[in-house]
């Protein structure tokens, strides 16, 4: 679910920025970059001291809640349009990428639950899932975008998942 999390925003992202902001797609893109790859320089390690600090499971619980709140933002952020200025779009997208960066949590998990000899494989079904389902995020935005003609149901749709995913882990 991390997968369709983080690439229903981010394989549009730039396109968000250049229709309602009115910015370059190139500079776009460039900003998207930044957004998307750089907190997870920070995130990832601040991830593993944080879980070694209050435990695991409350890390993660602290990064998929943090996602969610971060989400509920964009889609007042989407709502609202104009009337915020991209720059603050930006600091929340800076934001929300540091926790949903914070994937690297999860692993562990899988040694966890099973055996360690069983890691591998079950990492590797995790990894190729999580591809395809994130290989189907932007043929689902680009639907919503297309027929509704806002980004505004994208951002709603990736709030629900964000939710889910939190859901899931506090019924875990």
């Amino acid at each position: 679910m991390d997968a369709l999390v983080d690439r229903a925003d981010w394989t549009w992202f730039a396109a968000y920025l250049n229709a309602v902001y009115g910015i370059n797609v190139r500079s776009a893109g460039l900003l998207w970059a930044v957004a998307a790859t750089a907190p997870a320089f920070i995130s990832q390690p601040v991830g593993g001291f944080l879980s070694d600090r209050i435990g695991h499971v409350r890390a993660v619980a602290g990064a998929l809640l943090m996602t969610a709140i971060t989400s509920v933002g964009f889609v007042i952020l989407a709502v609202l349009g104009k009337a915020v200025p991209w720059q603050f779009v930006l600091a929340l997208a800076l934001v929300f990428s540091f926790f949903v960066n914070m994937w690297v949590l999860a692993w562990p998990f899988t040694t966890m639950m099973f055996p360690t000899s069983a890691g591998g494989p079950i990492g590797g079904f995790m990894n190729t899932f999580a591809q395809l389902v994130g290989a189907a995020a932007p043929v689902v935005s680009g639907y919503f975008i297309d027929k509704t003609g806002s980004y505004v149901m994208v951002f709603v749709d990736r709030c629900r998942l964000c939710f889910r995913r939190l859901h899931c882990r506090a019924v875990s």
